[in-house]
Order: C-alpha cells, then structure tokens, then sequence
C-alpha cells in the first residue's frame, strides 16, 4: 500500500474513533440501520445472512487452514505461518479495539442475535486483513499481471463491501463500524504485508 493511503486509511479511522466516542455520529448511525430494516425483503434476508457467514469464522477458519497447509506442502514455510499470524492476529487486534471502545450493538429489528462490543466491526475488520493478504499472496506468488491484479483486488472489495454491508443489513453493526473496521483493516493489512516482504526479503 502506498504511504498516502496508508495514512489516509488510519485517519479515517480514526475520524470514526472520534466521532463514535463523542456521539456525534449515532444519529446518523440509526437513520441508516432504520432505512436498512425498511427495506429488508425475504430474499434479501437469505443474501445478507449467507455474506455474514463468508465472513465468519465458520469459513475463514477452514479457508485459513487450507491455504497454510497448501503453501507448507509447497514448501512455502514462511507463507503458511504468516497465513496464521495474520488470521489470529487480526482477530486479537479487533478484540482489544473492540474493548477499547466498549461500544454497544444497535439495539434495533436484529436479523439475528449477536454478542460482543460493536466498534470496530470484526467481521469488516477481519475480512479485510485475511482475505486482503490471501490476494497478496496470490499475487505475489503467481506473479500475475496487472489486468489480473487489479480484477482480484476489484472482487476482494466487492466481497468486502458485501460482507460489511451485511452487517448493517442485520442490524448488529453501526455504519461506522463498518467504516472502521475496514479502514483500520486496511492499516493492518499494510503492516503485515510490510513485516512479510522484510521477512521473506522480498
């Protein structure tokens, strides 16, 4: 990631730290979740429930697992630790934000039940970080080219967008959550990217 995105990324993060911790945001915040209830439809409901579980752990899990087993079997040691590192990791990170700012859910029309803090949201969070690494990964490892690059990245952010969007859809996550979560995702994805580049001297 450039260094200008980088930066840009954590200030918007912590934009919505700010804006989270003094209120000033949750009027806003409730108008969108309210106007995502009011259009909820059986189909709808079936989509969003189903990108809520592509980025749960139900399935990041068994995908992290997979690809670090895969890139040991192709003797890529490095590769399938990091795979690791940055799955546990991200989830740790957001744990602490999430006690950090002790946010409590939208209190609305549910979709389903979920428990925990609110900000940042994990699964905006944690997508972004794992899946985002999985496609530098991808890329760096079957050396593709550009036209190529640029269409994993433009789906990685649809399925983002989706896994986020979702979220607000059900009524477990404020929109500035989702904002938080994948800005501050992006971040971390950075670093880790950055400490695997030094460590593989790539």
């Amino acid at each position: 990631m450039k260094p200008i995105l980088f930066w840009t990324y954590g200030m918007i993060f912590l934009f919505m730290a700010v804006l989270v911790s003094s209120s000033v945001s949750d009027p806003v915040d409730a108008a969108i979740i309210l106007w995502a209830e009011r259009q909820r439809t059986n189909a709808a409901d079936h989509f969003f429930r189903m990108m809520t579980t592509v980025g749960s752990i139900k399935v990041l899990l068994p995908v992290a697992l997979g690809t670090a087993i895969m890139a040991m079997v192709c003797k890529k040691w490095m590769d399938g630790l990091f795979i690791m590192i940055v799955f546990w990791g991200s989830r740790a990170i957001n744990h602490l934000l999430k006690l950090l700012f002790h946010r409590e859910r939208p209190s609305y029309h549910r979709l389903f039940s979920e428990s925990g803090f609110s900000f940042p949201s994990g699964h905006a969070m944690n997508s972004t970080i794992f899946l985002g690494f999985l496609c530098y990964l991808a890329i760096r490892t079957f050396q593709l080219r550009s036209a190529l690059r640029a269409w994993m990245w433009f789906v990685f952010s649809i399925v983002i967008s989706l896994i986020a969007g979702s979220r607000v859809y059900a009524g477990v996550h404020f929109p500035t959550d989702i904002v938080a979560g994948i800005s501050g995702g992006a971040v971390i994805l950075s670093i880790f990217i950055c400490l695997h580049q030094r460590v593989s001297h790539q």
